[in-house]
Order: structure tokens, then C-alpha cells, then sequence
């Protein structure tokens, strides 16, 4: 990792100078929000979304994006790396699910709790009976959730298996659900060490790693949103697994 650094200083150094800053300046802006009174969840998912934006750009990632992502419902997409929040969130607003841990994160916490995310830990049932409640308040608010029904990143050699009691909400409210295939390319590295975010990996390290890479970019497919309707939670998981192998599939 330090030989890495040591042979791009110069590279390493403008992206975490940046990053950084684009932390700073996300957590001052969010503050500025507060201050001038209570802050709305539509304009939490605009927050988002803006400095995803500058943060994405901060990172020197390229994102592509093809099909239309939605404007409310549900979105399910495959899980690599913390990235995928970043890149998934440059697209549309939106609010986010994620595990509970994140929470306590140093400034990452903060901001994630600031854009409006709601935390799981999936290994609790009552948590998500908990959940599909904060699910039904934020659809009545017109927004969409993001979530990774894989429960956990990946090194991107499969689709890890649907965790179904995550779709449970969107049948019961009958929400529309639309896949989503997520994939990286990256030059001066290997995205299964540098840009995947899985196993027992550390942050920093990891972070270090893909700040000297040559380039990263990103690809989101959107595919055609499903309507549940006469589906139970584990049909319509099946389907929406089925659905972005069969876009990884066309887009190795």
C-alpha cells in the first residue's frame, strides 16, 4: 500500500485533498439546512444527491448510466462497494438503506444520518418490523429507497442471494420495484482488491488503495420496474434476482 502511494503521490494526494474537502464542505452544508429550521426529506434526498455529485467528482469516478431510474418506489441493485451508494446517488434522489454500523462511522455517520438513511441490523427481526414502518412513512413522502437486498458487498463474481424479508414492504404497500445492475472498470489496479469493497477488508486501506488508482469508472443499468401485485416477497425476490444476473450477463 505505501509503495503504492509512494509511486503516485501526486495523484493520491489531489483525490484525498479533494475528497476530504467534499466532505467538510457536504457536513457544513447540511448544517446550514439545519440551521435555518427543519429540514424535509425531499430536500435531504436533493442533498444527497447533489454531493454525490461532487464527491463522485472529487474521486475522479466517471459514471455512465443507462435506462431511467426512478422517481419513487422501490430500487434494488447489486452490492460491490461503499461506492455504490455514491454512484447510485449521483442518478436520482433518494433515501437510502444501510446496516446499522455505518451509523457510527467517523463523518461518514454523520452524513448518512443527515441525507435521511435508514439503518437495519438484518439480523433482528423486530428491526425489521421496525423498518417496514420508517418504509411506509418515507413512501408517504413521495420518495424512493435504495436498498442491497444481497445483505452484504461482494467480490462481484456472482449475485449473492436476495434477502427476501427486505422486499416484504413494497408487496405489502404494493410499491413498484426496479432492478438495477451496478459494475466498475478500473485501470492501475484490480477491482476485486481495489475498488470492491467485501470480505474482511478495512476502510482506510481500501481507501488508500483505490485513491491511486489510474481512472475508475462506473456503469448503472436500470431495468424494467415490477408492480407487485398477486406476488408474495419471495417471488417477486426471485424475479428481481433473475433480473440483474440476466443484466450482468449482457454486461460482463
Amino acid at each position: 500500500m505505501l509503495r503504492r502511494v509512494l509511486a503516485h503521490p501526486i495523484r493520491f494526494t489531489s483525490r484525498l485533498t479533494r475528497f476530504l474537502l467534499m466532505l467538510l464542505r457536504a457536513g457544513l452544508d447540511g448544517s446550514r439546512m439545519r440551521l435555518r429550521g427543519e429540514v424535509s426529506r425531499p430536500e435531504r434526498n436533493q442533498w444527497m444527491r447533489k454531493w454525490s455529485r461532487h464527491i463522485a467528482s472529487s474521486l475522479d469516478i466517471k459514471i455512465n448510466v443507462h435506462g431511467n431510474p426512478p422517481k419513487h418506489g422501490l430500487l434494488v441493485a447489486n452490492h460491490l462497494s461503499y461506492l455504490d451508494i455514491i454512484v447510485l446517488g449521483t442518478t436520482t434522489p433518494a433515501t437510502f438503506l444501510s446496516k446499522a454500523e455505518v451509523r457510527g462511522w467517523p463523518a461518514i455517520g454523520w452524513l448518512t444520518q443527515f441525507a435521511g438513511t435508514l439503518y437495519v441490523k438484518r439480523e433482528k427481526k423486530k428491526d425489521l418490523h421496525a423498518l417496514a414502518e420508517s418504509f411506509s412513512e418515507v413512501w408517504e413522502e413521495k420518495s424512493l429507497i435504495v436498498m442491497f437486498p444481497e445483505g452484504t458487498s461482494s467480490n462481484g463474481e456472482t449475485i449473492l442471494p436476495f434477502r427476501s424479508s427486505l422486499l416484504k414492504p413494497a408487496c405489502d404497500n404494493q410499491q413498484p420495484v426496479t432492478p438495477a445492475y451496478v459494475r466498475y472498470v478500473c485501470e492501475g489496479g484490480t477491482l476485486i482488491d481495489d475498488v470492491y469493497f467485501w470480505g474482511d477488508m478495512a476502510f482506510a486501506p481500501h481507501l488508500i488503495r483505490m485513491l491511486c488508482l489510474e481512472s475508475v469508472s462506473a456503469e448503472i443499468h436500470f431495468g424494467a420496474t415490477r408492480y407487485p401485485q398477486d406476488q408474495d416477497r419471495k417471488e417477486i425476490t426471485k424475479l428481481l434476482r433473475e433480473d440483474i444476473l440476466a443484466m450482468k450477463s449482457d454486461h460482463p
